[in-house]
């Protein structure tokens, strides 16, 4: 008799959850984790770096105050306070994960997990080498910050998304090396706080996986804060490692001297030692391969999160590791991987459903696009956070949504009516007909609509 139905190795967002399903669907399961449950994203991801920028959020809010006719005198950082805060919301949700497991049943074994046979899990415990064996198998091994071998990451100034979030103090100045999405909502955090930024991103504009709209907002955004940003450049050099900072040489020859580098450049996939190729499971640059059910062609053995070649989403990972337990278990759904929301923390908040223009072109679509802007927004004007937009992408023949962009004030809240209206097919003369709030942030998502259909919006 196997030790279990399921054994998932990795307790992130993506391993707790197929744990978790597992379970829910009658399997006996053992999760293993060798560090803490709920991965990078509840204890050194997603949950503490939102608390951090909410507190950041905050401090703008306070720093502006006079203009709202609010008189609060002069305000501070007490950066380990804040930095507390933050982690101490993270181990509230770990508790929850670890309380989950028990109130289900999931076994959790500490230790270092490797793939020793299709069906077998080994781990390296305090206690010795245990073996689990389980029909099925799911991989959710995560990511590990990636690192430049050109940076010394024993240098205490040299830091990574994980040691950011241990400093000890708050740095004056610091060079974020990275411009995708990590590496913008620091920015966002300590620039709000007070730190003198420098941004170095070596493609020609920052967030280059989103709309060339949203690039050029964040960076007004941005310097607007009086960050500098720096595209099509390069960390060439570090000139000198100080006891109190690093200066660094750019690609075009000048330097900057900083408290710390923030080395922001993507995370590597923690496949190494876990028994993939023994096994023949096939990887490319460290990522398992899988099909379109999660699985990776060898026996009853799964992958799913930041461990297999998609967008490192822990939603998405989520959703994955719910789907691969499910097919498992008899029970399949494959689900539609264009209804993924994309949500960056930055200030302002910044989320994607479906299509860019460019893609959907790329695809072959007859594209339309409409705007609602921020800048006659009612709720955005109350808020005094008008920089931002929704753009919504749409077939010519059909008014189909293809796919939609909001960027401003709970552009991550906003984004989910737009999720909903390309699962049901719901075309854009539609979303306009649908009758928003006044005031609200979402009567962006039907000024789009107007913008697009203007006066045949109620024809027809």
């Amino acid at each position: 008799m196997p030790d279990a139905r399921v054994c998932v190795l990795g307790g992130g967002p993506a391993g707790d959850v197929a744990a978790l399903r597992a379970a829910q669907l009658g399997a006996e399961v053992v999760l293993v984790e060798r560090d803490l449950l709920g991965g990078t994203c509840v204890n050194r991801g997603c949950i503490p770096t939102k608390a951090l920028l909410a507190g950041s959020d905050l401090v703008g809010r306070l720093a502006d105050a006079a203009a709202w006719g609010i008189v609060v005198g002069e305000v501070g950082v007490d950066w380990p306070t804040m930095r507390d805060r933050a982690m101490g919301i993270a181990e509230r949700m770990r508790h929850g994960v670890e309380g989950a497991c028990r109130s289900r049943g999931v076994t959790v074994v500490r230790g270092d997990g490797w793939l020793s046979a299709p069906d077998t899990v080994s781990v390296d415990t305090d206690d010795g080498t245990l073996e689990i064996n389980a029909p099925t198998v799911v991989i959710a091994t995560g990511t590990e910050p990636a690192r430049l071998p050109l940076f010394d990451f024993d240098h205490p100034a040299v830091l990574t998304s994980t040691t950011a979030l241990r400093m000890e103090r708050l740095p004056a100045s610091m060079v974020i090396v990275g411009g995708g999405m990590i590496g913008c909502e620091f920015v966002s955090m300590l620039a709000s706080l007070g730190c003198r930024v420098t941004l170095v991103e070596t493609l020609p504009r920052i967030l280059a996986a989103e709309e060339p709209r949203v690039s050029q907002t964040m960076t007004q955004a941005f310097r607007h804060l009086d960050v500098e940003v720096l595209v099509d450049t390069r960390v060439d050099a570090v000139v000198e490692y100080r006891g109190d900072g690093v200066t660094l040489r750019l690609s075009d020859g000048s330097e900057r001297a900083a408290d710390a580098v923030l080395v922001a450049v993507g995370r590597a996939p923690n496949t190494v030692d876990i028994g993939l190729s023994e096994m023949g499971i096939q990887t490319e640059r460290g990522l398992v391969l899988v099909d379109e059910r999660l699985r990776t062609g060898v026996d009853d053995v799964y992958a799913v999160g930041d461990a297999i070649p998609t967008e490192q989403l822990a939603h998405l990972g989520q959703a994955e590791g719910a789907s691969a337990v499910e097919d498992a278990l008899g029970c399949p759904h494959v689900f539609d991987r264009e209804l993924v929301p994309r949500c960056i923390y930055t200030h302002p908040e910044i989320a994607r459903v479906g299509l860019t223009e460019d893609e959907a072109a790329a695809a072959d679509w007859d594209v339309r696009v409409g705007t609602g802007r921020l800048g006659a927004n009612g709720r955005a004007l109350a808020l005094g956070e008008t920089l931002g937009f929704a753009r919504l992408v749409s077939d010519r023949a059909t008014d189909r949504l293809l796919g939609a962009t909001v960027m401003g004030p709970y552009a991550t809240e906003l984004i989910h009516e737009l999720g909903l209206a390309l699962l049901y097919g719901i075309s854009v003369r539609d979303l306009g007909r649908m009758i928003h709030a006044h005031p609200t942030v979402a009567e962006s998502v039907m000024d789009a609509a107007h913008n697009l259909h203007g006066t045949e919006l109620y024809a027809g």
